[in-house]
């Protein structure tokens, strides 16, 4: 005969289970359905974007955007950290790293 603990750790395990069912199979579309994502997901369908596949460390623009960080590691070393941000705490200084483009 099962013990009492083992009857509420299944007990457990079904809810948690019900709950993902509802959040996958009636939350996740009813929020894919809502106006504000699907404009989301129409403007990646449009621009040929694979919401699985969200790693964008293999596309032209990586690239790029790593050559030109590499050219300017080489040509200003240390330019890419400031001194201290507002907090005090090392960071980044994107305003000297030159990652946007402006065209």
């Amino acid at each position: 005969m099962p013990q009492p603990r083992s009857r509420s750790n299944a007990a457990r395990l079904m809810g948690l289970s019900v709950a993902l069912a509802a959040t996958w199979l009636v939350v996740l579309p009813w929020l894919g359905r809502q106006p504000a994502v699907r404009a989301h997901i129409e403007r990646n369908e449009s621009q040929g974007i694979d919401p699985t596949a969200k790693f964008y460390t293999e596309t032209e623009s990586t690239r790029h955007a790593l050559t030109r960080l590499h050219s300017l590691e080489r040509r200003e070393p240390g330019a890419l950290w400031a001194a201290s941000n507002q907090t005090g705490a090392p960071g980044i200084s994107s305003s000297r790293a030159g990652l946007i483009d402006e065209d």
